[in-house]
């Protein structure tokens, strides 16, 4: 008979129920029993590998619960051939009820190897499989390398605790205590804690896809007439900022069309090699006469992504590898996620100071003060305001008003703020002029700036940072 239930206490603080059974005693109500711990759809595996390196037990964890199935010869009670038969039996009840259930996330440090071991020693399938480990030849599990797998999870895992843990690398002197905490690190490290947050990352990451697929792969770029004809190309001037040739053209292919001296019509291809403000010089692949006229450019293959479209993508791609806990930050789960639990944010050890709406020179009507207050308000409820209305409503008047109220009521803070545009940042800094607020710095992508906008920043010249970092 299976052992009872036992609480273990080794696992970080929690309290696990552990099931442990010898697989020819296996039967439907111990998996059952597993089946009503699993959350998350989630499960965490780890081995233990006896002489010969064949697998003499696996530990299969949930949050709560753990089930220990021993294999091999064991005590049973049963003659040998009863044995192998209930053991057939149980290999058969396991791998359909649980590892080849594909539905369920199963996470170990070597998958590669106790995938093969189930195979090839019990004919037991595994489906839907997570390694957090490279498959290795080597026999260490160097504790680095699990330290880089276990990125992420909460709370901090010493070396020496890693070390002693593994310090049998899964095989024989592994204690089923070791093998259970193993499993449960393997599960505390899946992929994402909630299926609605996989839901909304991969609804990010695909809508992030498809904005760059929107992106044209072919756009005539509107150039003035003149060029100039010099022994490092052809020097051309983009007429139009939205169609420009831009420095990430140098990863794209160019096409110049011109009318020679006879009034043939002539392709030409060509390289971006350098672009300054409006001036584009150019490589072409024919040498262009400096009386000949062009007739259209033309830029093909979409343009390289954006500092924000690299970012992005390298940041959802870490949250599904889990290297980031980004899912639990409390901004992300009261935005994205509002059905959770209640949102635990976290305290200041300084005591915020009383803040009070300063009225702007044209004084703020009841709506607008409401949206106000609720800005600047240090309560929980209010980390996270969405302001609504309709275009000349006022909803820069009081983004400029609760930054002057936030500044003014306390000198310690700072005030970040971001739009989608450089334009609409622009917008907001002119509106800090006009109430006679000059305390800021306003950042500018050099390129959208330099030879094209600088008119549009007059006003707000001497609080101007351009910089080469930020996309256009």
């Amino acid at each position: 008979m299976p052992k009872p239930s036992t609480p273990n206490p080794l696992v970080r603080g929690r309290e696990l129920s552990i099931q442990t059974v010898h697989e020819s005693n296996l039967r439907s109500q111990h998996l059952e029993r597993f089946f009503g711990t699993i959350a998350n759809d989630s499960i965490g595996l780890a081995p233990i590998y006896g002489a010969n390196a064949a697998l003499a037990t696996l530990v299969i964890v949930s949050e709560v619960s753990a089930l220990v199935v021993h294999f091999g010869s064991g005590k049973s009670g049963k003659s040998s051939k009863q044995s192998s038969g209930q053991s057939t039996k149980a290999r058969q009840l396991l791998q359909d009820a649980l590892l080849s259930e594909e539905s369920i996330i199963k996470h170990a440090f070597l998958m590669d190897k106790l995938a093969f071991s189930l195979y090839h020693g019990f004919k037991i399938r595994v489906s839907s499989a997570m390694s957090l480990l490279k498959p290795q030849a080597d026999d260490p599990m160097h504790h680095s390398n699990v330290s880089d797998a276990l990125e992420g999870i909460p709370g901090k895992i010493a070396k020496e605790e890693l070390v002693q843990l593994f310090k049998n690398n899964e095989g024989k002197g592994t204690s089923v205590e070791e093998a259970v905490r193993q499993a449960w690190l393997a599960y505390s490290r899946r992929i994402l804690s909630l299926s609605s947050h996989l839901q909304a990352v991969s609804q990010l990451y695909c809508l992030a896809i498809r904005l760059r697929l929107l992106k044209p792969d072919v756009v005539k770029n509107d150039i003035e007439k003149n060029f100039k004809v010099g022994k490092g190309g052809v020097e051309l001037t983009s007429a139009r900022y939205k169609t420009r040739i831009t420095q990430a053209s140098t990863h794209q292919d160019l096409e110049i069309k011109i009318r020679d001296q006879q009034g043939q019509v002539v392709s030409i291809a060509a390289k971006t090699k350098k672009v300054n403000g409006r001036g584009v010089r150019v490589t072409t692949t024919k040498s262009m006469a400096s009386a000949a006229s062009i007739v259209s450019v033309k830029t093909f293959g979409r343009e390289k992504a954006t500092t924000l479209e690299s970012t992005r993508h390298e940041l959802l791609a870490k949250v599904l590898r889990g290297t980031v806990t980004i899912l639990t930050n409390p901004f992300v789960q009261a935005i994205f996620f509002p059905q959770d639990p209640k949102t635990q944010w976290p305290t200041s050890s300084r005591r915020p100071a009383p803040r009070s709406v300063v009225q702007p020179s044209r004084p703020l009507n009841d709506s607008q003060t409401k949206a106000v207050k609720a800005i600047i308000s240090t309560e929980d409820r209010h980390r996270v305001v969405l302001i609504h209305g309709p275009p000349g409503t006022g909803k820069t008047t009081v983004i400029a008003a609760s930054t002057q109220s936030i500044v003014q009521s306390d000198l310690n803070a700072t005030v970040y703020l971001i739009a989608h545009s450089n334009v609409a940042v622009k917008n907001i800094a002119e509106k800090l002029v006009t109430s006679d607020f000059l305390d800021f710095k306003i950042i500018v992508s050099r390129e959208f700036h330099f030879d094209w906008h600088e008119h549009l920043y007059t006003k707000v010249e001497g609080n101007l940072i351009p910089t080469d970092t930020l996309p256009d």
